[in-house]
């Protein structure tokens, strides 16, 4: 009988000990597992992350995209085209000529605007420091001739350039014994680069303005966007 209970002891005793050596290993695996899990978890947050980068990256590439067609979409409506001139050795970039409008955007009659600027060399292998706003009139009769520089006012900033050519064409008019002579003008007004940005890069509700002498005008939306694509086709943007 004794030797049975011995022998029952000894059976428990070695359960008990293999009991407690299969709870360590689960404790363990558990612990093991709960690593992994954590590991899982850690991994797919960071993919989250990728997947959102990724994402990101692809959406602003698709706006470079966007904004480079949409520039080069502006570019042919504002006939915005570099030339290279071989008897100056000068690249001469011009814009199409737009009518101007008064300051309640009303037409301003007989008062066109383009932009010009030129820099040495081919196109694309150097950059203007300033870029024109050339004005032509019709039958204004010298009414510029006087003005030596327009104010331009952006929102609440006000700056002025200079009027760095002014040039003048007879025109006449009327019958042989009863003519009339009138004037054409051009008006060239030079901007600076930190000027010209200011204007290509007034957004939104923000109107730009000028005075010209007597005479006020107010940039439109096209003249405005006409600018950024001046900027874009000079690599300036």
């Amino acid at each position: 009988m004794k030797r049975m209970i011995g022998s029952a002891l000894v059976l428990l005793l070695v359960a008990g000990a293999a009991w407690g050596d299969d709870a360590a290993e689960l404790q363990k695996l558990r612990a093991e597992n709960a690593q992994l899990k954590a590991r899982v978890a850690e991994l797919e947050k960071q993919l989250g992350i990728a997947q959102q980068q990724k994402q990101q990256l692809a959406a602003e590439k698709q706006a470079m995209v966007t904004e480079r067609e949409q520039a080069a979409a502006e570019q042919r409506d504002f006939y915005i085209a570099s030339e290279y001139n071989q008897q100056s050795g000068r690249t001469e970039v011009t814009s199409r000529v737009t009518t101007m409008v008064n300051e309640d955007r009303g037409q301003l009659r007989r008062h066109w605007m383009s932009l010009a600027a030129e820099y040495a060399g081919q196109p694309g292998s150097a950059k203007p420091n300033q870029i024109d706003l050339v004005i032509q009139t019709y039958a204004t009769g010298r009414k510029y001739r006087s003005v030596d520089d327009v104010r331009f006012t952006i929102g609440t900033q006000s700056f002025e350039a200079p009027v760095a050519n002014y040039d003048s064409k007879m025109r006449l008019s009327g019958s042989p014994k009863n003519r009339t002579r009138n004037d054409d003008e051009y008006i060239t007004i030079r901007l600076t680069l930190e000027q010209f940005k200011a204007v290509a890069n007034a957004y939104g509700s923000t109107n730009v303005t000028g005075q010209l002498g007597h005479q006020g005008f107010t940039l439109t939306r096209d003249q405005i966007n006409m600018c950024r694509a001046m900027l874009d086709e000079l690599g300036l943007k």
